[in-house]
């Protein structure tokens, strides 16, 4: 199963209510762009299902990866916001999972220190910032990175 890390893009600042924050126009520009990149590394080969934040940022750059992906619906995962366990979640999935792949969108520094737990290699996940890692779904439950793309990489 493959799994991938993403970093929301780009949001207002200074708003009064952190949760609330939205996209800027450039950060939907892109992370357009990334969801255009993630289209062609997956190749549309497979059933994919995307969790994130409930944080406005992560659910509006969640819903451009899905419109870009066809994917039907988008799960709002209230960890994701705070940055608890990641494994024990992705342990409680595992074996019920309906999809191949499974896109996270979150926020730093949980990314960065999740990506450590997975498989040992801290990355400096900018906004827009995604990583694709291979499960290996045995206990204790590890991934290898497979890729790593930071903003900006994929033009349209």
């Amino acid at each position: 199963m493959e799994l991938i890390l993403m970093r929301h893009g780009q949001a207002e600042e200074n708003m009064e209510n952190d949760a609330e924050r939205t996209l800027t126009k450039e950060g939907q520009k892109k992370i357009k762009r990334v969801a255009f990149g993630i289209d062609h590394l997956l190749d549309g080969k497979q059933k994919i299902c995307i969790w994130t934040s409930p944080l406005e940022r992560a659910w509006q750059t969640a819903q451009i990866i899905a419109k870009k992906l066809d994917v039907a619906e988008v799960e709002k995962v209230e960890m994701l916001a705070t940055g608890g366990d990641l494994m024990a979640l992705l342990e409680e999935w595992l074996p019920q999972k309906q999809a191949d792949c499974l896109i996270i969108v979150g926020h730093q520094p949980y990314l960065s220190d999740w990506s450590v737990k997975l498989a040992a290699t801290p990355l400096p996940f900018k906004k827009g910032a995604i990583a694709g890692y291979k499960l290996n779904e045995e206990s204790p439950l590890t991934a290898q990175l497979r890729w790593f793309v930071q903003p900006g990489v994929w033009s349209k």
